[in-house]
């Protein structure tokens, strides 16, 4: 038994999803200080809740959870095809297609395979819905983020590029 569950996130989970965005978002302002910042956390747990209550339709929030505790969750949804994909170069364009917005797992609980668990989940659901690829992205000079996606089957198909002005 591995102690922690996976469920489909609900409103009443925005505090607990509040206080893993925050941590996440410490952990990446350690690796990028100039793209990342930790969030307002007045009224975040709030605004999560409101946006759980949308979930279901065409996207969707799994959460872990460990004796009461949200420990990780991942945000997927669905994107349809595109009305000018006959035109487009890209092939997928014309198809229904997933996206993974965010997945996040307290410290103190990676590997103990609930990422893997919670990407698993929110594949399901988008393979069930139609998508025939999913997309993600994550920073480049992520330790930790880049071998993951690498080690569950995900492959770098481009390079977003930036310049600050």
């Amino acid at each position: 038994m591995n102690g922690w569950t996976i469920r489909p996130g609900r409103p009443g989970d925005g505090a607990g999803l509040a206080s893993l965005h925050v941590a996440g978002g410490k952990d990446y302002l350690e690796l990028d200080p100039m793209r990342f910042r930790i969030p307002d956390e007045d009224g975040l747990a709030e605004w999560l809740d409101e946006d759980l209550a949308t979930s279901g339709g065409s996207w969707v929030c799994f959460v872990a959870e460990e004796d009461g505790r949200i420990v990780g969750q991942v945000e997927a949804r669905l994107l349809q095809p595109m009305d000018s994909a006959r035109y487009q170069l890209i092939h997928a364009l014309g198809q229904v297609r997933g996206e993974v917005n965010s997945l996040g797992v307290l410290k103190s609980h990676r590997r103990r395979g609930i990422g893997r668990a919670l990407m698993q989940q929110a594949e399901r659901w988008l393979a069930d819905r139609g998508a025939v690829v999913i997309e993600l992205d994550t920073l480049a000079r992520s330790p930790e983020s880049v071998p993951f996606y690498e080690a569950i089957g995900y492959r770098p198909r481009s390079i977003v590029f930036e310049r600050r002005t």
